[in-house]
């Protein structure tokens, strides 16, 4: 189902294990950085599973804690340039988070909490959090709800994910998903924050030079998970996300040159974005640039969709995008999976 109407975006913040700040993370994830390190979470044998970690944080903060830290770094980060557009308004915020590990997870509250008075701090004020616990997917419906919020209305996104946590680590240790020198078949963990200012019209209103268009928003499900034997060659879910967010450029008869994938090292799911790559052929030309941050970065889980959002508004900021237009795909252990369509917006 497409979204009511495109979305824009009119600033962004990040904190990633390559960088305190979007212009760090960008800048060190184009130039192939990585900022892999050995946890102070041991895995069942009590070696250090290896992480792409923040190294600013304490190897000693783990869970909801370090959710809230990793949250408040990427506002701050948004804050140093959307403060202006910002102050004195009434803005709603959303939370975008992986699934509860335990029922006693109550991460939203706490990361509300916290941000609350920093956003206060800075002159702007915001309602209760929406959440969203369908990890990366949720951002498709965050952007979707900011988009019927009014023309006006703008929405604050905080997507956060952070692996560096006990009961999530327990949880993916039990089915033999964390990767290491004897498990390569599996998940790469890391983590991230990444906060966007959402508004439903061009950013230009606000006095913002630049941001990022998002054109399409698809969702979709796909049978094979990493609990079950579906074959992931079929790649129905993916394949239908991706066509229908590729259909303004085919139509136009333009193809796209830009792709961002969340694949870390589970096999089933590369071979579902290769079978998409490779029917989807047609829709797509040169550079063919792919981007898989989660290989570099670690698996950075519901902040996944907003870190490409905001690594492609740096890369359209500083002209260092491969393509104008960034078709970008991910999905859940649940098997829903999405497909976003990024343009520069400019002004003028």
């Amino acid at each position: 189902m497409n979204a009511p109407s495109r979305t824009f975006v009119a600033g962004w913040g990040i904190v990633s294990p390559v960088g305190l700040t979007a212009r760090e993370s960008a800048f060190a994830f184009r130039a192939s950085a990585n900022a892999l390190r050995e946890s102070s979470i041991p895995n069942a044998k009590g070696e250090a599973i290896t992480m792409g970690l923040v190294p600013t944080l304490s190897p000693a903060l783990e869970g909801i804690p370090r959710l809230c830290a990793l949250a408040e770094g990427a506002i701050i980060d948004l804050l140093q340039t959307a403060q202006p557009l910002l102050a004195g308004r009434d803005v709603r915020l959303a939370l975008v988070l992986d699934p509860p590990p335990t029922p006693d997870w109550d991460a939203g509250r706490a990361i509300g909490d916290a941000l609350g008075p920093r956003l206060a701090a800075a002159g702007v004020y915001t309602r209760a959090p929406q959440v969203h616990f369908g990890g990366s997917t949720g951002l498709v419906e965050a952007l979707r709800a900011a988009s019927m919020n009014g023309p006006d209305a703008l929405t604050l996104v905080v997507a956060v994910h952070s692996d560096h946590c006990l009961k999530t680590t327990a949880l993916l240790a039990q089915s033999e998903r964390i990767f290491g020198d004897e498990c390569l078949d599996a998940v790469l963990l890391g983590e991230a924050a990444v906060a966007l200012l959402i508004s439903a019209r061009e950013p230009r209103h606000l006095g913002a030079p630049v941001g990022v268009r998002v054109d399409a928003t698809e969702l979709t499900n796909e049978p094979a998970r990493p609990d079950n034997d579906e074959s992931s060659f079929m790649a129905a879910g993916l394949t239908v996300a991706a066509r229908a967010a590729s259909e303004a450029p085919r139509a136009r008869g333009e193809r796209i040159g830009w792709l961002a994938s969340d694949v870390s090292f589970e096999v089933f799911r590369m071979n579902e974005l290769t079978t998409v790559m490779t029917r989807l052929q047609d829709r797509f030309g040169p550079p063919q640039w792919l981007d898989m941050p989660n290989q570099r970065l670690g698996h950075l889980g519901a902040a996944f969709g907003a870190f490409q959002i905001a690594y492609a508004a740096e890369a359209f900021l500083r002209d260092f995008a491969p393509a104008p237009e960034c078709l970008c795909l991910f999905g859940t252990d649940a098997g829903v999976r999405a497909a976003l369509l990024l343009g520069a917006e400019r002004a003028g």
